[in-house]
């Protein structure tokens, strides 16, 4: 059951992760681009967490969801390891073995996406929560990749939150 619960959570970030974002108004843009900051948060600003739970389950085309274990190409953490984050020049969110686009901040969170392409269908997304203070309180990182073999297309998901 929770793996479904993870596999339907993960599928609405996916979708949402589709639909174009609304621009943030004037006043704010012009804030970010004199300040060069991303969500608040300046190039070059590094936070630690720890993976407070990890989870990888495997979709088949019949539906049936199972837990299995982190595909290549996908980071492999597990419970318990703490993360090094790091804010790229672009404002990306970077981790040993990822970098995920800045997608847009508010008052409670900053969002981060891969999105899929035409040529890429793996995705990745990544949300950083933070306090009034602006103060990062914690964070999710979902990995999504598609395995195609023969007529068979197994869809793995991977998601660690982290506090």
């Amino acid at each position: 059951m929770k793996t479904l619960l993870v596999t339907f959570i993960v599928s609405l970030g996916v979708i949402a992760a589709t639909v174009p974002a609304k621009a943030a108004p004037a006043s704010q843009s012009a804030t970010n681009f004199a300040q060069k900051t991303f969500g608040g948060f300046s190039p070059g600003k590094k936070f630690k967490l720890k993976i407070v739970e990890a989870t990888a389950a495997i979709v088949d085309l019949d539906g049936g969801a199972r837990k299995t274990s982190v595909p290549k190409g996908i980071p492999k953490f597990k419970k318990g390891d703490k993360i090094t984050f790091k804010i790229g020049k672009k404002g990306e969110l970077t981790g040993k073995g990822f970098k995920i686009k800045y997608q847009t901040g508010s008052d409670m969170a900053v969002s981060y996406v891969n999105e899929p392409t035409a040529s890429k269908l793996d995705s990745q997304i990544g949300n950083v929560y933070i306090n009034f203070k602006h103060q990062v309180q914690a964070a999710d990182l979902v990995f999504i990749k598609f395995v195609r073999s023969g007529f068979t297309v197994k869809t793995y998901t991977v998601t660690y939150v982290l506090e």
